[in-house]
């Protein structure tokens, strides 16, 4: 889970890092494990602060079609930009 959470974040907010503009990064970023999403990143700015939640799918693939087995939602706290990285608590 840990390798799929950073290849999320790895590919799917290059473009946005380049800009540094914080509006860049505002929208839902998703990887997917076999075909199935596995981590989605949701990030906004409805206040005038960014914010976001990370949703991460327990991906089964017990010799049959890959599911998701459990999926846990969490709330960024903290969400900010330093250059080209988003922190998060």
């Amino acid at each position: 889970m840990h390798l799929t959470l950073c290849a999320l974040i790895i590919a799917s907010t290059t473009v946005a890092a380049q800009s540094g503009n914080t509006s860049d990064w505002v929208g839902v970023w998703q990887g997917e494990l076999d075909g199935i999403p596995s981590v989605v990143l949701t990030l906004a700015m409805d206040d005038g602060t960014l914010q976001g939640t990370l949703v991460l799918n327990g991906i089964n693939n017990d010799g049959g079609k890959p599911h998701i087995a459990v999926r846990e939602t969490h709330v960024l706290l903290h969400p900010t930009l330093s250059g080209e990285s988003l922190l998060f608590q």
